[in-house]
């Protein structure tokens, strides 16, 4: 697979007419990485605010893998 590149998410965000799009790609090491894109600077922001927000629930175990038995 082909590193993530924000222009993944932007093209799929333009083909949707979407206001933002992230992409979550999840390793089969346990890792994962993420992509943003808003329409404005200030729209990648707050996704970008949001990611950060998700990743510390996941790394905390706040949020579990979706891979981990619940």
């Amino acid at each position: 697979m082909s590193k993530l590149a924000v222009s993944h998410a932007k093209e799929i965000n333009k083909r949707l007419g979407a206001k933002g799009t992230v992409i979550i790609v999840f390793r089969d090491d346990g890792t994962f990485e993420v992509c943003e894109y808003g329409r404005s600077k200030a729209e990648c922001s707050k996704l970008k605010a949001w990611i950060d927000e998700l990743a510390k629930s996941v790394e905390t175990g706040l949020l579990p893998s979706p891979w981990e038995p619940a």
